[in-house]
Order: C-alpha cells, then structure tokens, then sequence
C-alpha cells in the first residue's frame, strides 16, 4: 500500500543523494569548489551544520562551566573553610584544655574550688 510506496521513495531519494555526491565529489574534477562558490553562504551554513554546536556551546555548555566554577569556589571557600574551622577549632580548644590538665590533683582540687565559687556567685547573682 501506501507505505510501501513511502519506503521506494525514500531509497530513490537516498540513491539519488548517493549518485549526486558521487558525481560532485569523484567524477568531475572541481565541480564541488565550483558549487560552494555559487552557493556562498547558503553552503556555509549547511557546511557548518547551521553552527548549531557553536550556539549550543555559547548558550549551554559556558553557563554550564561558569556555574560550575561558582559552585566549585563555593564548595572549597564555604564548605571546606567551615570542615577546616571545625578542625582549627578542635586543635586550638585541645591547646586549652591542655594547660589545665598537669596531672597534679591539688591543681584539679584548685580548679573544682574556684569552679565551685564561681557557680555560687553566678546562683547569689540572681
């Protein structure tokens, strides 16, 4: 039926193309040169497939990378700045601690002394 007469027409277009090409490109020596010369910018465009990958790099491809470089300047500035103040903070309050901690338990008896009078005061404040 109808579709048969689709498909010979589709494989006689396709075999055209195929001699066409054949003809332009192997047997008549500068016939392409000629042909794009006479076509000027219509045969850029179809040469440069309609620069179609030129306006998907300029309209998705560079935004895609310049988010990306906000994100990677966010991950490295914000989330890695606040892991290594985590880190520091660590470090430094171990630093701290560490002058308390001598190992002399009449130093501790001092320090749970003054603890003792500084929670007695804040609760007299009240």
């Amino acid at each position: 039926g109808v579709e048969l007469g689709f498909m010979a027409l589709a494989v006689a277009v396709a075999l055209a193309g195929i001699g066409l090409a054949t003809v332009l490109y192997r047997r008549r020596e500068g016939m392409s040169e000629r042909l794009a010369e006479a076509l000027g910018p219509a045969y850029r465009l179809v040469r440069n497939l309609y620069w179609v990958d030129e306006l998907y790099d300029a309209l998705v491809i560079r935004p895609f990378y310049a988010l990306c470089r906000a994100a990677r300047a966010f991950d490295v500035g914000i989330v890695d700045g606040a892991v290594n103040a985590a880190g520091v903070t660590a470090d430094v309050a171990s630093q701290l601690v560490k002058l308390f901690q001598t190992g002399y338990v009449r130093n501790y008896a001092l320090l749970f002394l003054l603890g003792t009078v500084l929670v007695l005061f804040y609760l007299s404040t009240l």
